[in-house]
C-alpha cells in the first residue's frame, strides 16, 4: 500500500488515533463522535482488519465502521468534520464484539 495515511475531507490534517470529530447523518443532525481505530495506527484488531476505520459516537456509545482505502481516495466523506486531537486510547488488540 502506497499511502497508509486518511485525511479528513478538503484538509491537510491526517485522521489520528482518538481524534475528535462530528458525524453529520443523513437526517442533518451533527453527532460528536471519537476516531477509535485506524490501520496502522491501532494494534490490529481481527474485527476490523486492515480495511477498515471506526468511530464511536460519543452520545451512544455505538460504532461506526467505515472502509479504509487511502491509496484509493485519501480522504473521509464529506459529512465527517474533524473538531480536535484527543486521547490515543482506541480500541485495543484482544477488545471482541459480537
Amino acid at each position: 500500500m502506497k499511502n497508509k495515511k486518511l485525511y479528513y475531507h478538503g484538509t491537510d490534517i491526517d485522521m489520528k488515533l482518538g481524534d475528535k470529530i462530528t458525524y453529520k447523518s443523513w437526517w442533518f443532525f451533527e453527532k460528536l463522535a471519537t476516531v477509535v481505530y485506524v490501520p496502522f495506527q491501532s494494534k490490529p484488531n481481527k474485527a476490523f482488519g486492515d480495511d477498515t476505520w471506526v468511530l464511536e459516537f460519543d452520545n451512544t456509545k455505538e460504532f461506526l465502521q467505515t472502509a479504509f482505502f487511502p491509496s484509493y481516495d485519501k480522504y473521509t466523506f464529506k459529512n465527517i468534520k474533524f473538531i480536535k486531537r484527543g486521547s490515543e486510547l482506541g480500541i485495543q488488540a484482544d477488545d471482541e464484539f459480537h
